[in-house]
């Protein structure tokens, strides 16, 4: 492929695996471009994404028809006027799907790609990606789609829509890089895309930190990292903690992150006067590894996965884990054995699990190195770059 262009496209508007991914997808076959060129929307990627590529690039900022921007707007209104707007939104989309083809189409061929990756978060999500798999696909160019979290079944209100965007996807990629078997079975089971068009990579991770070394506290961190928001189960965690810290009063919790239901937790914590055992830290920027080394159970109640970077960064860092059973966590993690899965939307579960690991310091040894050496086996990044040169057909 030299002499060529790698094209990667997303439209993003948060924070988190998605980007993660796609850059770890890049470094793998960067050296078998001359150049690599970045497309997406105003600020969808980070600095701190940029910043871990291996390689030169450009970035071009690119206008079309975000309908994801358009739902996180009206998200803001009052709930009649959401109502009154929606119709008119889910009437906008094929519209937009064709003028947004017609605007890739133009980029592709200006571009000279050899090959063109887009970058979704879930399915269909950013319905841009799928113009810009078939705007590729017009152009007579390869393309390839990643997805990084559990589809969406099709809407009742718009299947035959979605019959037809599933019909693109699969006719205009050549392949499907998802990142757990959930996220496989549910591409196929939902949406109706062939096993054999899609492949499992999972997410992979540098490890040159060591093991986190073992606190010498009377206290005991609780620590979550993510979004704050109602899907990652942190109001859960927040409640479990509230009753659990009745009985444990060496108890203390971190949420590190930023989300909606940011504001409503420091309320009250305020309120009940908790300043000194809460953190709300916000966005984490500096070594992640710093910050777990401070925790002493990791906690992550989310219900909605793909497969998370948090659980391996928490594997990676010798960390016990009580983790949700959703998406691809239970791929990487096995109840009893590296973590204890629980339910997802059970403040009682979570209660449960979290209670037992305070009472068993043994136990919380034995999952944290039994996490620690799986991901030593299975999850570091050079196995993650190994498998994507493969199936992107390069060794």
């Amino acid at each position: 492929m030299k002499g060529r262009t790698l094209l990667i496209f997303t439209e993003n508007y948060v924070r988190g695996g998605g980007n993660r991914y796609m850059i770890d997808v890049v470094n793998a076959i960067h050296s078998k471009y001359d150049a690599i060129h970045f497309i997406s929307n105003e600020n969808a990627i980070f600095q701190e994404d940029l910043s871990r590529l291996k390689c030169d690039f450009r970035h071009f900022i690119v206008k079309f028809i975000a309908i994801g921007e358009i739902y996180k707007t009206i998200s803001k209104f009052p709930s009649s006027l959401r109502k009154l707007l929606k119709p008119f939104v889910i009437i906008l989309e094929p519209i937009a799907l064709i003028v947004n083809t017609l605007v890739f189409y133009r980029i592709a061929r200006r571009h000279r790609t050899a090959q063109i990756i887009a970058c979704n978060g879930g399915y269909p999500a950013a319905q841009s990606c799928i113009s810009m798999l078939l705007a590729t696909h017009l152009c007579g160019n390869d393309a390839v789609l990643t997805i990084v979290s559990t589809p969406a079944a099709r809407r009742w209100y718009a299947w035959p829509y979605h019959c037809v965007l599933d019909t693109i996807v699969a006719r205009s990629t050549s392949r499907i890089i998802v990142n757990a078997k959930s996220a496989k079975i549910s591409m196929h089971g939902l949406r109706n895309i062939p096993l054999t068009h899609m492949k499992v990579i999972y997410n992979g991770l540098d490890d040159n930190l060591g093991a986190r070394a073992q606190r010498n506290d009377p206290t005991i961190v609780i620590g979550y990292v993510g979004r704050l928001d109602q899907m990652k189960g942190v109001k859960d965690l927040f409640d479990a903690f509230l009753h659990l810290y009745s009985k444990f009063p060496t108890l203390r919790l971190v949420l590190a992150g930023e989300g909606n239901l940011k504001e409503e937790i420091l309320d009250t914590v305020k309120a009940a006067e908790l300043g000194s055992v809460v953190s709300l830290p916000g966005h984490y920027t500096g070594d992640i590894h710093n910050l777990l080394s401070t925790f002493d159970v990791f906690v992550f109640p989310s219900y909605w996965e793909g497969f998370p970077y948090s659980i391996l960064e928490a594997m990676r860092a010798a960390l016990p884990i009580v983790a949700t059973d959703v998406g691809g966590i239970s791929e990487a993690l096995t109840t009893n054995r590296e973590a204890l899965l629980v339910p997802a939307r059970s403040t009682e579960a979570l209660i449960a699990a979290i209670q037992t690991l305070i009472e068993n310091p043994e136990l919380r040894r034995s999952l944290a190195a039994n996490a620690r050496n799986r991901f030593l086996s299975e999850f570091a990044i050079e196995r993650m770059h190994e498998n994507v040169r493969a199936v992107m057909g390069y060794r």
